[in-house]
């Protein structure tokens, strides 16, 4: 919890913080010690579970390779927690692009998991919503809730896919497989090429509307005659 952060600190007693010239102590941030710790813990769990070591690093607000490096999984978005929605709508409190930068690892090469306290500021679905769109599964509440039901009908639909073994073709990119059209509605698609693909359809509008989908048969690499809804 918040291990992978260099935090700030002005404890000279072990080699931390600095005098400026009028005296004043200020903190510095140990990167360099973070990352050798983040090495250790790496190693050690590496020592016990070679074939696949588990360091899952909770950094929420931190996304700082050097000392994420060591870890095989993040959590982000515990800092939305006290958020209020106001009458927000969810992206107006965390943009697309902002998702990408943080919250999906992509980008460093680290898997993430989104975090979100039901209502606060988003709902499961809410949340669910956005970052399935970016190849992430929020975290679900706890067991017997509606949204691990929810989550557990995912994860079985992917897994019986074969979504890990697929190619991703995100909402964003122009050469893919499957586009939307309709206002605010976004497609991402696993695709395994020749044989199927789950499409992840999401409306982040604000009402409920259509939408149409334009398959491009050749890019699939078949030509699909049905279509089923997994989670039901």
């Amino acid at each position: 919890d918040g291990t992978v952060s260099p935090m700030g600190c002005d404890n000279t007693l072990h080699g931390c913080g600095y005098y400026d010239e009028e005296g004043n102590l200020h903190p510095t941030f140990p990167i360099f010690a973070v990352r050798e710790m983040m090495k250790r813990i790496y190693t050690i769990c590496y020592h016990h579970r070679p074939a696949e070591p588990f360091v899952n690093a909770h950094n929420s607000t931190y996304l700082g390779a050097p000392t994420l490096a060591f870890a095989t999984s993040y959590w982000d978005g515990e800092q939305f927690s006290g958020v209020q929605r106001d009458g927000k709508h969810p992206l107006e409190i965390l943009p697309l692009d902002s998702f990408r930068c943080e919250f999906m690892g992509h980008n460093i090469g680290v898997p993430a998991d989104f975090l979100i306290y039901e209502g606060n500021p988003f709902t499961y679905q809410e949340g669910l919503a956005i970052a399935l769109l970016h190849d992430v599964f929020p975290r679900p509440p706890g067991l017997g809730s509606e949204g691990f039901e929810l989550a557990s009908k995912i994860w079985k639909a992917f897994e019986e896919f074969g979504a890990t073994r697929s190619q991703w073709f995100p909402y964003w990119e122009e050469d893919k497989p499957l586009k939307v059209e309709g206002k605010d509605i976004y497609a991402s698609t696993y695709l395994k090429k020749g044989e199927g693909a789950i499409i992840v359809i999401s409306n982040l509008g604000r009402e409920l509307q259509g939408a149409s989908l334009q398959i491009d048969a050749e890019k699939l690499g078949f030509n699909p005659k049905e279509a089923e809804e997994v989670i039901t």
